[in-house]
């Protein structure tokens, strides 16, 4: 063997170990690069744009000269005179109230006129909100002395029902009417959503003319103007009036009214370069007006513009954010309650939006803060990076806190009722363990599944089976209807047809807009355009300023598309024969919801299914036409009809969410079977605020409510109202679309909420229950949340609720498929149903397998159904997950045991009362008969003249007795409603009776407050705080009953001393005498 062929195998195995020392050399590589990459060193001061030295700069002198005034001057003013002064060094409490809110002292001028907030606000604001009033100030305006500046904006990231709104009055109204502030700033433009354009409307309303004469201020609302020329009128009379005055609008007519090339939104690079469209007449009156309307809006523009729900502006590529930043002024003020902290460029579109280059450009911001933040919060985050992250979210924050004012819900814990938020588990039927797994078993093969459509079809399933059915049923109605439907969709869809023929026709943009709801009209319509006449000299009315203006031919064509695309969702609900045009309605709701950058209601439309699953149900023999009203089927639905039948009773409200159309449905269908066979009241239960005689049954706009994407926002407020009217007792259910009504509406009328499904978004359902739990509510709140459980929902919910925060939000479900890995998507199909035992043997226990809950009414539920629910857990959505103590089997049998003796005791604390209240009718019957002279003696020696009088006086005064007796029957009810009864019955080892008495107390106070002077009030509106803060620290502390009610019964008798001699309330103090007398002083002489 030769040198070469003996080297050969040498190279071979030099090659060899090249390739691992190369393969090792690139691992170590790929480290090296993963080290230095989260090593990466920041951006020095140096390497910063000159525009964002100078922010920070400017941001840092600012903050200085805040400090430095702050040392000297404060601004809040305390009440602490009279009882509350008396009542806070007493009682140990510290509930501060307000007595001037002073926004700037001008004490610089010559002429010194202080900013400050009008006397009659001053009574409404919470501490919070004197405080984020002042903070606006501070950004837009700092001081008197700088007026001349160009001023700058903030974001008051209010978390929601903390009352935004009302701050914002408060502050427009002091700065708008205030002598030398007017002179430069005169014109405030309010940019909110569609939905809520009314609402601010309304708050202004509230809190200005209607809360006191001397409050005024001109309000405009553009969407009351339906044609560009009556829009640029208003426009100019607010901008050049001259009066102060403030312009609200929706963000979408905004950016329709202000939009130019400049903002339009960018073709694509290779794009083939569509053929010019023709423009209708409206859109060419809208261009004729456009520089008005950018001359108005943009520059000059407003002196002051508020951004209500900003997160909109959340996308700097938008067309939206492109107009807005068009805005010539820099007070910029944007209101949020959505968390900042989830998407950290929306953050920084939005911040950019009020303070420019404050956080640098988009590359100076993610080097600096949002690689670093992000990357801790990664999955494969090491220890350093998370260290890192937290450190850098500190940086930030202090970086942006005199830009930025959050507040979160704490603030409501001592202002309004408390809340108490449900998971409840619900169980399985049998029937829908069958269809659940039979679904299951014949599609699930393996494959990559159809995840959104599985959830669709198994979420009828949880819901009630019959959905399977109906859902097919309507489908099949929509293939018959579908040539009908594709040709009114092709003429809602042809803008320029669409607008050119209601301009010729001489209808109004409003007529067009009701007409999409049904098929006739809008064939109507189609008729016209082939051979309809236009009429001429129509008249319409410009609401914003109450002026009827008389509109010629050319300002009605210009009825434009802003009108259309907005309010097409709208009009009247749809019935019998009108159903046919329900799908084109829907596409143009959707359509209409998706411009206004809302999420469209859960449908059919959401979600193709696959063929293979059209009537899979049928070969289980499971379900059929016979169940459509077998009710019992949906355990949710029957704790749904408990809930509803026990708020009855008690006379609590009730709102219902869900995110499902077909659920809505699914409800309405249950209770007009009620209805129609007269069964909802069979079982004895009675509504209480039912007057007697009166019939009541489950019927649309009288005994329920509905909102969804098919009302109008300018209905919605009319439903809205119809509800929260306190006198209107018989409208006690309201049923919502969760993405329709979770945001923009106040339903404080209602204090239970019923979330009907798990949103994929838990947002949303955080957002629904923030319609009741909101400064207004005047009761505890109660949440319950149906959970199937075992089932694909249940996973969903943990998934996205309890192992997450409800503040991170969820991708669109339209991005659900990719929001899961392959491993994650198996684990939501695992069927885990928690069944009951089948064996006839075996005795179902009457009491559920848990302890009971502290919300009596859900008590009483489980108590009826107590296989309804596998388990329930309390937790807060605010604040922390609750851990429920793990009671063992005999301790739940005691839990249970006692509840049973006191739901006894409650039932019988009524007549306890009854009783008690008749006792000091008695009493006083007595005293006023001595007082007369009515004994018996007296009336054997009395003439017959003298009898007769006498006589008449007992009759009278036994009268007077009955209705006594009756009034003290009311004011139990009245007691054992309040807020403060059911704070009290959570105070551990506390009697019925004391809740009730610790209750009467407060509602006594309450009455007598309206006659104690001002003099001596020192600023108290209402005694709640004091004795929601005595339960709140009675159950913290654990100092039982006797103790909660001694501390109230102190309260009580220190008011009572000093006010007794005041002649105004003698009266009053009379008429609660005969139920609190063991409370008053001794030496009290009724």
């Amino acid at each position: 063997m030769d040198v070469d062929e003996e080297e050969k195998p040498k190279k071979k195995r030099g090659k060899k170990k090249a390739k691992i020392a190369e393969s090792e050399e690139s691992e170590d590589e790929m480290t090296r690069n993963k080290k230095a990459a989260r090593k990466k060193s920041l951006m020095k001061d140096s390497d910063l744009l000159k525009s964002t030295k100078d922010a920070e700069k400017e941001e840092k002198e600012r903050r200085q000269r805040l400090e430095e005034r702050q040392k000297e001057f404060n601004g809040l003013v305390f009440d602490e005179d009279g009882i509350a002064g008396v009542l806070d060094d007493e009682t140990g409490t510290s509930l501060k109230r307000l007595k001037e809110i002073i926004l700037d002292p001008d004490e610089k001028s010559d002429d010194s006129l202080p900013v400050a907030v009008h006397p009659a606000l001053v009574k409404k604001l919470k501490l919070h909100q004197a405080e984020g009033i002042r903070f606006m100030y501070n950004c837009a305006f700092e001081s008197i002395d700088r007026l001349d500046g160009d001023g700058s904006g903030c974001i008051l990231a209010h978390c929601m029902g903390l009352g935004k709104t009302l701050q914002c009055v408060a502050f427009l109204h002091t700065i708008l009417n205030h002598e030398k502030i007017s002179k430069c700033c005169n014109r405030a433009l309010v940019v909110v959503p569609k939905n809520v354009i009314i609402n601010w409307g309304k708050e202004f309303a509230k809190w200005l003319w209607d809360n006191d004469d001397e409050l005024t201020l001109d309000i405009w609302m553009l969407e009351d103007y339906k044609t560009a020329r009556d829009r640029a009128d208003a426009l100019r009379d607010w901008h050049e009036g001259g009066n102060p005055g403030v312009m609200i609008i929706g963000y979408e007519m905004f950016r329709m009214l202000c939009e130019d090339e400049s903002t339009a939104k960018p073709k694509r690079p290779g794009a083939v370069p569509k053929k010019p469209k023709k423009l209708s007449k409206a859109k060419k009156l809208q261009l004729k007006y456009l520089e008005d309307f950018q001359k108005y809006l943009l520059d000059p523009g407003p002196d002051i513009v508020i951004c209500d729900e900003a997160h909109r502006l959340k996308n700097s590529k938008s067309a939206l954010s492109k107009v807005m930043n068009k805005i010539r002024t820099k007070r910029r003020l944007c209101l949020t309650g959505t968390p900042l902290q989830n998407n950290l460029m929306e953050y920084h579109c939005m911040m950019d939006f009020v303070r420019r280059g404050l956080l640098g450009s988009e590359a100076e911001f993610t080097n600096r803060f949002a690689s670093i933040i992000n990357r801790g919060r990664s999955k494969d985050a090491t220890s350093n990076d998370v260290r890192y992250m937290v450190r850098r979210c500190h940086v930030l924050f202090h970086h942006l806190k005199g830009v930025v004012d959050r507040r979160d819900y704490s603030v409501l814990i001592n202002s309004i009722p408390p809340k108490q938020e449900y998971v409840l588990k619900v169980r399985l039927t049998q029937v829908q363990c069958g269809l659940y797994r039979y679904f299951l078993d014949s599609f699930m093969d393996g494959e990559r599944k159809h995840l959104l459509a599985d959830y669709h079809v198994l979420a009828r399933i949880w819901s009630h089976p019959y959905n399977l059915i109906a859902h097919e049923r309507e489908k099949e109605r929509q293939r018959i209807l579908k040539g009908e439907d594709e040709e009114l969709q092709d003429f809602i869809d042809d803008d320029e047809d669409a607008l050119t023929t209601s301009e010729e026709s001489g209808l109004e943009t409003d007529a067009l807009s009701d007409a999409t709801n049904g098929t006739d009209e809008l064939i109507g319509k189609k008729k016209k355009k082939n051979g309809g006449k236009a009429k001429d000299d129509k008249k319409k009315k410009g609401n914003g300023r109450g002026r009827a203006k008389q509109v010629d031919e050319e300002e009605e064509e210009d009825d434009d598309e802003i009108e259309i695309l907005e309010d097409i969702s709208g009009g009247r609900r749809k019935t019998g024969d009108e159903q046919s045009s329900s799908e084109m309605t829907e596409m143009a709701t959707r359509r209409s919801r998706r411009l206004n950058n809302e999420t469209p209601e859960l449908n059919d439309r959401d979600c193709v299914t696959p063929l293979e699953y059209q009537g899979w149900y049928s070969g289980s023999n499971l379900v059929s036409e016979t169940d459509s009203d077998n009710y019992e089927l949906s355990n949710k639905l029957v704790l749904l009809a408990s809930i509803l039948k026990k708020c009855e009773e008690i006379g609590d409200k009730i709102l219902v969410f869900s995110q499902s159309l077909e659920s809505l449905s699914l409800i309405k269908r249950m209770l007009a079977w009620y209805t129609a066979t007269d069964s909802w009241f069979e079982d004895g239960h009675a509504a209480i605020l039912k007057p007697e005689g009166e019939t009541w049954g489950w019927y649309e706009g009288l005994d329920y409510m509905v909102i969804d994407g098919s009302v109008m926002s300018s209905k919605r407020d009319n439903v809205q109202t119809k509800f929260n009217d306190k006198d209107n007792v018989r409208t006690r259910l309201m049923l919502i679309s969760t993405r329709a009504g979770s945001l923009g509406t106040n339903m404080v009328a209602a204090n239970r909420v019923v979330i009907f499904d798990a949103c994929w978004n838990p947002s949303h359902d955080t957002q629904s229950l923030f319609r009741v739990y909101r400064f207004g509510q005047e009761k505890p709140v109660y949440i319950y949340r149906l959970i199937a459980q075992g089932t694909m929902e249940e996973k969903i919910y943990k998934r996205q609720v309890v192992k997450e925060s409800t503040s991170m939000r969820v991708v669109d479900e339209a991005q659900i498929q990719r929001h899961f890995d392959r491993k994650e998507e198996e684990e939501l199909y695992i069927f885990e149903p928690d069944e009951l035992n089948e064996d006839p043997d075996e005795t179902i226990s009457a009491r559920p397998a848990f302890a009971p809950p502290k919300d009596r009414l859900l008590a009483d539920v489980l108590c009826e159904y107590p296989t309804a629910i596998v388990e329930y857990m309390q937790h807060d959505t605010l604040f922390q997950h609750i851990e429920e103590e793990k009671l063992n089997d005999k301790e739940m049998e005691d839990a249970w045991a006692e509840f049973e003796r006191e739901k006894e005791g409650r039932a019988n604390m009524a007549i306890a009362q009854m009783q008690q209240s008749e006792t000091y009718m008695q009493n006083m019957l007595k005293l006023q008969a001595a007082t007369l002279g009515l004994g018996a003696n007296a009336l054997l020696n009395a003439s017959d003249q003298q009898n007769q009088l006498k006589m008449q006086q007992i009759a009278r005064q036994m009268q007077q007795n009955e209705m006594a007796r009756r009034q003290a029957g009311l004011a139990l009810t009245r007691v054992t409603r309040d807020a403060v009864y059911a704070a009290a019955l959570r105070v551990p080892q506390i009697e019925p009776m004391q809740a009730v008495e610790v209750a009467l107390l407060k509602t006594s106070l309450d009455e007598l407050l309206p006659t104690i002077p001002e003099r001596l009030r020192g600023g108290i509106s209402n005694f709640q705080p004091y004795f929601m803060t005595f339960c709140q620290d009675a159950i913290s502390k654990k100092t039982g009953g006797k103790a909660l009610l001694d501390k109230c019964a102190a309260t009580f008798k220190t008011v009572v001393n000093l006010v007794k001699e005041e002649t105004v309330c003698k009266a009053t103090l009379r008429k609660i005498y005969p139920t609190t007398a063991k409370f008053f002083p001794v030496d009290f002489q009724p």
